[in-house]
């Protein structure tokens, strides 16, 4: 039985992933929809996501450590151990929370590093949607005060943060069609739902995408207070003209008497 060490990273910036090809000793390069893969000596695979996410596999800790000292920090680091068991029956498996191949395939390889990139992914959008929801956390405030700290142009900004995670979860996962390297092999298109199912990518986006619209709706409420401010305060110029030209009529009525 084999131990293969996986690691699943979110770069910090695109930059990193340049760095990181360069220091690399790349024997093949292939492009496969919207990511790549690269064989690196020792058999060694590297999978690049446009996202800014990267799979290493049989990359040991001192390795590791070693390259991404050079490279810079990252924004979410998942190590996993995958285990070749040549003795099992069926291709794949799923026990206690490991994933066990019965070879090495370098397309259930790429079906792995597909999945953890999206987990990896996830975790990052999960910690930038939570840094969002703090920032909006205002309902104790308005409870004591009925007052709402925010201006219209922090609303839009927080609005257009949220789309924008919202445009790029759609755009970089998969999550509403499966890629389509799985669609010509019953057995890897087994093995993508199990993996999904196995780190609760479907689940995670729900919760994410229920946080998303929660912040909407926090961005809708606060923009109709400040709305209904405005309006209010118009309405009270509005009545202080008027006043202010009876107030004339009155004088210059006055006068002429």
């Amino acid at each position: 039985m084999k131990k293969l060490e996986v690691w699943a990273l979110k770069l910090k910036n695109l930059d990193q992933l340049a760095r990181l090809k360069d220091d690399l000793s790349i024997k093949k390069e292939f492009k496969i929809e919207n990511w790549y893969w690269w064989e690196v000596e020792n058999k060694k695979y590297v999978f690049a996501f446009e996202d800014g996410s990267i799979v290493l596999v049989w990359f040991g800790d001192l390795e590791y450590e070693k390259l991404f000292k050079r490279i810079g920090p990252v924004l979410v680091i998942e190590r996993y151990l995958i285990e070749i068991n040549h003795s099992q029956d069926r291709f794949f498996n799923v026990k206690d929370g490991k994933v066990v191949f019965s070879k090495f395939s370098l397309e259930a390889i790429e079906v792995l590093a597909l999945v953890l990139s999206m987990s990896v992914s996830l975790e990052y959008f999960e910690e930038q949607v939570e840094k969002i929801l703090d920032s909006v956390n205002f309902h104790q405030e308005f409870l004591q005060t009925r007052r709402v700290k925010f201006k219209t142009y922090q609303m839009l900004k927080i609005w257009a943060q949220v789309l924008e995670i919202k445009r790029n979860i759609l755009n970089q996962l998969y999550i509403i069609d499966k890629p389509d390297i799985v669609w010509d092999s019953p057995m890897l298109k087994g093995l993508y739902e199990r993996l999904v199912y196995l780190y609760d990518i479907q689940e995670r986006f729900e919760a994410l995408e229920y946080k998303i619209d929660f912040v909407n709706e926090v961005v809708s409420f606060v923009q109709e207070r400040l709305s209904s401010r405005k309006d209010h305060f118009l309405e009270r110029i509005i009545i202080l003209l008027i006043a202010f030209e009876i107030v004339v009529y009155l004088i210059e009525l006055f006068f002429k008497i």
